[in-house]
């Protein structure tokens, strides 16, 4: 008896303890990948060129003189022209949008000295860029939020690269043929090596200027109270306006794919665990049945119904139940607190993560304390119906 209760209570703890880690991996992940990078991005449709076989040639008359001029996608903006009439409509769209920040972006060459890299130039209004992606939180040093037009804030490992510090001056020089002269004003660390190093914020004005958009935008990227209703919010945005609206999930469908799999696979570590108590309690009171047939049979001589013999027998398995969920769960809760006390940042590629990633659900306790009480009837059940189905003379 003993040995099963301690075999119900390691399952029900290995539940909780899966559970935990395999959230917290989770929401690692997808903090990583949000925490860097907006939920939703809206931009200009792709426009392609029509051929002329495409076009509609039959309302002309003979004779016409027709000259067209056809220009390559790759080499044109897709733009967002009033964008602030944009912003007010799609805040209206959904209740979930919470912060929305206008990005004019582009590739350009950055040097300092001798060392040119290329990077990823985004042009952003800093106060509403920080509601989205929150950089001042990540600024190691300088500031992101005070920064101007002749000012920019680069990556922790770019800086490093290039060899420079706080205040030095460097060269932007965009696809457009624009030079600039900015100043580093601060220096950031997502803790995600390819943004640290290929990533730098400026202000607007000054990447416009750079891309030459004039007063316009490449996109509108929008923050989003509930992350998980980003695929229907995008689409929202695309049936109620003409932009293209594309999703953090969209964006990233093989690490999707990858979260669902390692769910997947959580999930049969988990119930077969319990599988296991189910079947250890079962073989336990199977053996019970046997010691205490004399028993069965002088209850049954008594008087006591099958039913009452069943129920007999389903009460222990409630009793082994019960004594997994309680003693388990908190011993689980306390091994999962405990790992994530002696958790410690590992650093790869750049990018920081926790060994020990815990995250507790109310739901999955619940659930493992369900589990286990159901386990412990259903273990029962077999050993119950053997009971009851005894025949007295054989006893």
């Amino acid at each position: 008896t003993i040995l099963i209760i301690g075999g119900a209570i390691i399952g029900v703890a290995m539940f909780v303890v899966i559970s935990a880690l395999l959230n917290g991996s989770k929401a690692e992940i997808i903090k990583k990948v949000t925490g860097t990078s907006a939920h939703i991005i809206v931009k200009e449709k792709d426009r392609e060129p029509k051929t002329l076989e495409e076009i509609d040639l039959s309302n002309l008359k003979p004779g016409t003189l027709l000259v067209t001029d056809q220009e390559k996608v790759s080499l044109r903006k897709a733009k967002v022209s009033s964008w602030p009439l944009l912003k007010e409509q799609l805040f209206k769209i959904d209740e979930n949008v919470e912060a929305l920040s206008p990005n004019a972006s582009g590739q350009c060459f950055i040097s300092r000295g001798e060392k040119t890299m290329s990077v990823i130039v985004d042009g952003v209004i800093p106060e509403m860029a920080d509601k989205v992606i929150n950089v001042s939180d990540k600024v190691k040093e300088g500031s992101f939020l005070s920064m101007n037009n002749d000012q920019i804030v680069i990556g922790k490992k770019l800086a490093k690269d290039l060899g420079v510090k706080l205040k030095d001056r460097v060269r932007l020089l965009s696809a457009e043929g624009v030079t600039r002269t900015c100043m580093v004003s601060g220096i950031y660390s997502l803790g995600v090596g390819n943004l640290d190093g290929g990533f730098a914020f400026t202000t607007l004005d000054n990447a416009q200027q750079l891309f030459k958009l004039d007063n316009d935008i490449i996109s509108l990227e929008i923050h989003l109270k509930d992350i998980y209703s980003a695929d229907k919010v995008a689409d929202k945005i695309k049936a109620q306006t003409e932009y293209e609206a594309e999703s953090w999930m969209t964006t990233n469908i093989g690490l999707m794919q990858a979260i669902k799999a390692q769910d997947n696979t959580g999930y049969l570590i988990k119930y077969f665990s319990m599988v296991i108590v189910a079947l250890a309690i079962a073989s336990v009171l199977v053996v019970s049945v046997i010691e205490k047939s004399k028993d069965i049979g002088i209850l049954k001589a008594m008087g006591a119904t099958n039913k009452s013999i069943v129920r007999i027998f389903l009460i222990e398995g409630l009793i082994v139940g019960l004594i997994g969920a309680i003693v388990g769960t908190s011993i689980g809760l306390c091994m999962a607190y405990g790992l994530k006390q002696c958790s410690t940042e590992i650093e790869f590629e750049g990018s920081t993560y926790s060994s020990y990633p815990m995250e507790f659900s109310f739901y999955d306790i619940i659930t493992a304390m369900v589990t286990s009480i159901m386990t412990g009837l259903l273990g029962a059940i077999f050993p119950a119906r053997r009971a009851s189905k005894m025949d007295v003379v054989v006893c």
